[in-house]
C-alpha cells in the first residue's frame, strides 16, 4: 500500500538515498542554503511503498503579487522517484482518501 504524506528529519537518510538514487547514483551535493532563502517555507513530500520511500517533492511557500492582490503559491522543486516507482507508475492514497492529494 502506497501513502502520501510531510517528510520529517527521521526521513532525511531515505531522502538522500533517494535523490541519489534519481539524480546520477551519486552522493547528494550539500551546499549552504542562501541568504535569501533562510525564511521560506518549504514542505517536503513523501510517497512511500510500505516503508520505503518511493518519491518525494518539495513545495516552497510563495506568493504572488497581482495588482493589488497577494495570491498564494506554492514552487515545485526536487521532485524525484525510484527507478522502481517510475517503472510500475502508481497512485498514492493521501489523507482525502484516494486522490493522492492532501
Amino acid at each position: 500500500m502506497t501513502e502520501l504524506r510531510a517528510l520529517t528529519p527521521d526521513d532525511d537518510l531515505a531522502l538522500s538515498r533517494l535523490m541519489s538514487e534519481a539524480f546520477s547514483g551519486g552522493s547528494r551535493p550539500t551546499a549552504p542554503e542562501p541568504e535569501e532563502d533562510k525564511d521560506r517555507v518549504s514542505t517536503t513530500l513523501g510517497v512511500f511503498d510500505g516503508p520505503r520511500l518511493a518519491a518525494a517533492a518539495t513545495i516552497h511557500d510563495l506568493h504572488l503579487v497581482w495588482g493589488s492582490a497577494t495570491l498564494p503559491m506554492g514552487g515545485i522543486a526536487g521532485v524525484a522517484s525510484s527507478e522502481r516507482a517510475a517503472l510500475r507508475g502508481g497512485k498514492a492514497t493521501g489523507p482525502t482518501g484516494g486522490d493522492g492529494c492532501p
